[in-house]
């Protein structure tokens, strides 16, 4: 039997539920750890995802960039935890809007050269182009090999501007530039592709190339370490040396699926707002890669991913109806259990965090938490 203790990874849950569902290793189709490995990552997602356990709240910084009207979330960013932010100062709200309408008749309000203090902001999902070469408009003066970031997806070519590691908004490096670009003209950026870097790699052929937090657009040896500074591979060196090849693979942040905030109206100077948040699932926002890391969340919730992978399991693979409700049952018995508690750091009874998909529209002070019907 399983219990809190087992930190479970797919591998290690697939191999446990086979032996409990007295599989045959070898059936056709692939093994059944193969096969069950889709069941038991899905039901991580939805044990996740199920509440706004307590757990998943992280706190961030929404960073905006003078003459930008778009800013990036953090990576693993599910929802607004509320919707009113302030800047450190007080002097700058901002608000976020669920009505996609109620905030274009306010952007609407603002010529398109207007700039100002972000107060009125929207969330929807960045443009992922599936393309290896991008017709952009260069927000800055680019130099060839340059490493971009796009920091407006909101004119008929995206702007672009040198990535840097140093914060969130300019660490997403998606692009690199085969060829200088003028300030305001268009041109072209690649995603693959090699050149010779003028960082010395001191190290190893085939190690890895980081972003650098230092200099904007170019690579560094080491990922950064300062405290806000993001590791971002951008691909490998393939030589050694002061004129070091530097071969680069930016599909994974090309394609990477990301919320970004759009602003009414492009901002009139840079910007830090504080803000919690609900993260999203590790599996979904690429925390893990792999069957055989274990996620991040408290000891109960292994014995909980457990009993809800083994009744999913069963409800496919058993031909013993009785025994998928028995699993079914327990695993509801837990739900229900932890839902009541949902809060997994005070031990004392406390108000609890909302059921997730409405509450984006309510104050914080609103708690409902409920348990789905699964009959």
């Amino acid at each position: 039997m399983g219990n809190s203790l087992t930190r479970w990874t797919v591998t290690t849950l697939a191999q446990h539920l086979r032996g409990q569902t007295a599989q045959d290793a070898n059936a056709q189709g692939g093994t059944v750890p193969d096969r069950l490995a889709q069941i038991i990552a899905s039901a991580g997602t939805e044990l996740w995802n199920r509440c706004d356990w307590q757990f998943r709240l992280e706190r961030g910084t929404l960073t905006v960039l003078a003459d930008e009207s778009t800013a990036y979330l953090p990576t693993d960013f599910g929802e607004m935890y509320y919707r009113d932010l302030t800047d450190p100062s007080k002097a700058i709200p901002l608000r976020f809007y669920d009505d996609a309408k109620e905030f274009q008749e306010i952007a609407d309000s603002y010529e398109s050269t207007d700039t100002g203090a972000p107060h009125d902001a929207f969330i929807k999902k960045s443009s992922a182009i599936d393309t290896e070469d991008l017709t952009v408009t260069a927000g800055e003066e680019i130099a060839q090999y340059d490493l971009l970031y796009v920091s407006s997806w909101d004119t008929a070519n995206p702007t672009v501007k040198k990535a840097d590691a140093s914060n969130i908004s300019t660490c997403r490096c998606l692009y690199w530039a085969s060829a200088a670009i003028v300030s305001g003209a268009d041109g072209t950026v690649r995603t693959y592709g090699s050149f010779t870097s003028t960082v010395n790699n001191t190290g190893d052929a085939d190690a890895t190339a980081y972003l650098s937090s230092v200099t904007p657009g170019i690579t560094a040896i080491a990922a950064p370490t300062y405290p806000g500074n993001k590791s971002v591979a951008v691909g490998t060196f393939s030589t050694t040396g002061a004129t070091a090849t530097v071969v680069l693979d930016l599909s994974d942040w090309r394609l990477k699926w990301s919320w970004i905030v759009q602003l009414a109206v492009a901002s009139d100077n840079d910007y830090s707002f504080n803000f919690w948040y609900v993260t999203s699932d590790p599996w979904s926002n690429g925390e893990i890669t792999d069957d055989t890391t274990a996620p991040r969340w408290p000891a109960t919730f292994n014995e909980g991913w457990r009993l809800l992978a083994r009744w999913k399991v069963l409800d496919d693979y058993s031909r013993d109806a009785d025994r998928a409700e028995t699993a079914r049952k327990r695993w509801l018995e837990w739900l229900t259990r932890q839902v009541a508690e949902n809060d997994e750091t005070i031990s004392i009874s406390n108000i609890r965090i909302q059921e997730g998909y409405d509450d984006f529209g309510r104050k914080p002070q609103v708690y409902r938490t409920s348990v789905r019907n699964y009959d």
